[in-house]
């Protein structure tokens, strides 16, 4: 049975070998550098709440996380320049979302967001914006499914309402 928890400072290095893993699979594909690996330092700073990573495990093993990140005042002015729809404080950014590949079935990512959105509920957040790498079909469908899509004509820099 998969758990889903906020993750801790001890899940760092678990964390770091997954979004490295991540990188790799999407290598395999084209636009590989769309986003940028992350770095400890940043891992470290989305402890701090509002900022979260959900962890996804079997209790031993982190099979998967997502990663949602408090937005800066810069950051929310340039949502808010590209999105009608997109409202400054109520919105978290989906920073990076993955699983190791045997996990990536079955369900996880679905589960795992609606954690994230519960999460986002209960912490007052009106909507989410994300960067997903556009080949990461699976993502993609999953967020689709669980939210109302935005007004963006691309779904690497979308807003998505969580009501």
């Amino acid at each position: 049975m998969i758990e889903f928890r906020e993750a801790k400072d001890e899940d760092i290095k678990s964390l770091m070998n997954l979004d490295r893993q991540i990188r790799r699979d999407l290598s395999s594909k084209k636009n590989s550098y769309f986003l940028e690996p992350i770095t400890e330092d940043e891992l470290r700073r989305g402890l701090g709440k509002p900022s979260v990573i959900i962890m996804a495990s079997d209790g031993i093993k982190l099979l998967g996380f997502v990663f949602l990140k408090e937005l800066y005042d810069k950051e929310e002015r340039v949502y808010e320049r590209a999105f009608d729809n997109f409202k400054p404080g109520k919105a978290l950014m989906i920073r990076e979302i993955g699983f190791y590949p045997e996990h990536q079935k079955n369900g996880n990512c679905m589960e795992l967001l609606r954690t994230a959105r519960k999460y986002a509920i209960g912490h007052n957040f009106k909507q989410f914006v994300g960067a997903l790498h556009p080949d990461d079909l699976q993502s993609q469908n999953a967020i689709l499914t669980l939210w109302e899509r935005g007004k963006a004509l691309r779904f690497d820099n979308q807003c998505i309402k969580v009501t």
